[in-house]
């Protein structure tokens, strides 16, 4: 209760200091500070992640399967690129098989040429190759690329396919 300036009586002043409210249009949280009513554009109700305000309350956002299902894609990209970058297994060795290493034995082939005699393993180890050997080794790499391409791909239709945000969310990636 608060005594009105002109002394003609007390009034009721809305207290919701030290309250949590809502922005409407951003969800975003503060605490308020001052007396009074809350502004239109606050609401004490608590929006959900993925919450937007529709007339009178906080609804799921129809857009947020669509930034859920990106932000996986996202996951995915990393994935497949951290796989491209990794090792594959041949003749008993352990090969880079990242993009540089690609274009040097590409480089190699194309030149028909086995110039060393050998090829330097993911571990840096010199291993005795041959050319046939090395195009073996480049078959190998394109294959395992291929698989990688084959499974991120299928990865992303089946996250498109899902339509609960949970199960996008949730949803492994990987072999």
């Amino acid at each position: 209760m608060l005594a009105l300036p002109d002394g003609s009586g007390t009034d009721y002043i809305e207290d919701h200091r030290g309250k949590t409210v809502y922005s409407k249009l951003t969800g975003e949280s503060r605490e308020v500070t001052e007396l009074g009513p809350l502004p239109d554009t606050d609401t004490e109700l608590k929006p959900g992640e993925d919450d937007i305000w529709i007339d009178s309350g906080w609804q799921l956002d129809p857009e947020a399967i669509h930034r859920h299902r990106a932000a996986k894609h996202t996951e995915i990209n990393q994935w497949r690129d951290q796989q491209e970058h990794a090792t594959v297994e041949h003749l008993g060795a352990q090969w880079d098989a990242d993009p540089i290493s690609r274009r040097r034995i590409e480089a190699v082939l194309l030149a028909d040429t086995m110039p060393l005699g050998y090829w330097t393993d993911a571990d840096n180890l010199d291993q005795p190759m041959t050319l046939a050997q090395l195009r073996e080794l480049y078959a190998v790499i394109v294959h395992q690329g291929g698989l990688i391409h084959a499974r991120q791909r299928q990865m992303k239709a089946e996250v498109d396919a899902l339509a609960d945000i949970e199960a996008v969310k949730a949803y492994p990636v990987g072999w």
